[in-house]
C-alpha cells in the first residue's frame, strides 16, 4: 500500500488557520507511521510467537504418541516371549534351537545385566525442554492444553516409578546372579545358552511368567490413556493426523539423500581400543563387514585379534539403505601379538583352542540361519564424509528404540 501524507510546507506565509492546519495534519501523519510500524511488528511477532508454540505443541504431542508406541510393543513382546519362554521351561533343549534374535529378546527380557535398580527408563528430553520454558506455555495459551500435558507427564513419571520398583516388573535374573555364575565357572567359556539353561527353570523366573498378563493389561491400560490425552491434545489445538506426520518427517530429514557414488568406498562405524568395525560397500552393489575384536586376558601380555567379516549387498531405495548380511562369516584369530606369562603356556595354549572352538561350532550353526536385513534412513552431510544412518531397534520388553550410527570415510 503507497500512502501518501502532505507534510507541512515551511518558507511560506501562512494565516493562522493554515498553521494549525498544517501541524494538524503533521501530528496525524506521525501518528499513523507509528501505529503502522508498531502494528505490523506486533502482527509479526505475535505471528511467529503462534507458529512457534504450534511447533511446541505437536513436539509434545509427538512425544505421547511416541510413549504410547513404546507401551504396546512392551506388551506385545511380553506376550511373544513369554509364550517362548514358558516353552523353554518345558523343553530346556529348544534354547539350542533358537535363532540369534530370539535368543538375545529372551536374554533382554529375563536378564538384568546393568547393575543397576532402575531398568526401565523413557527419554525425556522433550519434557524437560516444555516445563522449563514459561514462553512455551505462553506461545501456546492454551490452558486446557498445557493441563492435558501435565497430566500426560504426571501419569507417565507414576508409571515409571511403579515398573521400576514394582515385584511384578522385577527383571528376574540379577547382575549379581550372573556375577556369581560366572565366578563359578571361570575356567569355562561364558556362553550365552549355557548361561540361559542354568536360569531359565529357576523361581524368580516362573514368578516373572506368572504376572505376564498383568504387565500386558497395566502397560495397555496406560496407553489408552496416553492416547486419549494425545486426541485431546491435537482436538483442542486443531492439529491434524497429517499436520503432525509433516512435522515428524521434518525432524528426521538432518542430510542430504545420499547418491550412490558418494557411498561406494570404506566407512568406519567404530573404533575404539577394543573394537574396530567397518563396512565397505562395492560398486556391483555387494559389501563386506569387517570387525576386529581385541581380548585381553589374565594369564598372557597383549591382546588378541579376532577378525570377523561378513559378506553382503546393499540398496539404496530413496532415503532407505538397505544392507543384506550373510549368517556365515570368516574367522581368524591372530595371536601372533600376545606373550603368555611365564608357567601359563598351557591353560594359554587350552583357552585359544576354545575360543576357536566356540567361534567354529557358532559358525556352523549360523549357516543354517536366515540372510540378516537390516534398512536404514540414510543422510550424508555436506562434506561428503559422514553418513547418517538410523533405525528402529526394539529395546528391552518391547519399547522401540531409535537407533543412530554414523560412518566416517576411510581415506
Amino acid at each position: 500500500m503507497n500512502i501518501k501524507f502532505k507534510m507541512p510546507k515551511f518558507g511560506r506565509k501562512l494565516s493562522k488557520g493554515d498553521i494549525w492546519k498544517e501541524l494538524f495534519l503533521t501530528f496525524i501523519a506521525t501518528t499513523l507511521s507509528i501505529v503502522l510500524t508498531f502494528g505490523t511488528a506486533y502482527y509479526l511477532d505475535n505471528k511467529a510467537k503462534k507458529a512457534t508454540g504450534r511447533q511446541m505443541a505437536m513436539m509434545v504431542i509427538h512425544d505421547m504418541e511416541t510413549s504410547v508406541d513404546d507401551l504396546r510393543n512392551m506388551a506385545k513382546n511380553d506376550v511373544m516371549l513369554y509364550e517362548i519362554v514358558k516353552a523353554v521351561i518345558e523343553n530346556p533343549n529348544k534354547i539350542d534351537s533358537l535363532s540369534e534374535d530370539s535368543l538375545y529378546q529372551v536374554v533382554s527380557y529375563l536378564m538384568n545385566d546393568t547393575g543397576k535398580e532402575v531398568c526401565y527408563r523413557y527419554d525425556d528430553a522433550n519434557e524437560r525442554v516444555f516445563l522449563s520454558s514459561q514462553d512455551s506455555w505462553k506461545n501456546i495459551d492454551n490452558p486446557s492444553f498445557t493441563d492435558a500435558v501435565q497430566k500426560f507427564y504426571l501419569i507417565r513419571h507414576e508409571f515409571f516409578d511403579e515398573i521400576n520398583y514394582s515385584q511384578i516388573w522385577r527383571i528376574p535374573i540379577n547382575g549379581e546372579m550372573m556375577y556369581e555364575y560366572q565366578v563359578n565357572h571361570i575356567e569355562q567359556i561364558t556362553d550365552i545358552r549355557e548361561l540361559l539353561k542354568h536360569f531359565i527353570g529357576g523361581k524368580e523366573v516362573k514368578y516373572y511368567l506368572s504376572y505376564s498378563s498383568g504387565r500386558q493389561y497395566h502397560a495397555n491400560r496406560v496407553a489408552d490413556d496416553f492416547e486419549d490425552i494425545s486426541n485431546y491434545c491435537k482436538f483442542t489445538m486443531g492439529i491434524t493426523d497429517e499436520e503432525l506426520e509433516e512435522y515428524v518427517k521434518s525432524r528426521e530429514r538432518t542430510g542430504d539423500r545420499v547418491k550412490e557414488r558418494k557411498l561406494l568406498g570404506k566407512w568406519t562405524m567404530r573404533s575404539t581400543d577394543e573394537l574396530y568395525t567397518g563396512i565397505e560397500f562395492f560398486t556391483d552393489h555387494t559389501c563386506i563387514q569387517t570387525s576386529v575384536n581385541h581380548y585381553s586376558y589374565p594369564l598372557y601380555d597383549g591382546r588378541l585379534e579376532m577378525v570377523f567379516e561378513n559378506k553382503g549387498t546393499w540398496k539404496l531405495r530413496g532415503d532407505s539403505l538397505d544392507i543384506n548380511l550373510s549368517p556365515e562369516y570368516k574367522f581368524n584369530m591372530d595371536r601372533s601379538k600376545i606373550t603368555p606369562k611365564p608357567g601359563a603356556e598351557e591353560a594359554v595354549e587350552k583357552k585359544l583352542k576354545d575360543w576357536d572352538k566356540q567361534q567354529k561350532d557358532q559358525m556352523k550353526q549360523l549357516t543354517k540361519g536366515k540372510v540378516i536385513h537390516v534398512a536404514y534412513l540414510a543422510t550424508i552431510n555436506s562434506t561428503g564424509n559422514k553418513i547418517e544412518l538410523v533405525r528402529k531397534n526394539p529395546g528391552q520388553n518391547g519399547n522401540e528404540k531409535e537407533v543412530t550410527l554414523y560412518l566416517s570415510r576411510e581415506q
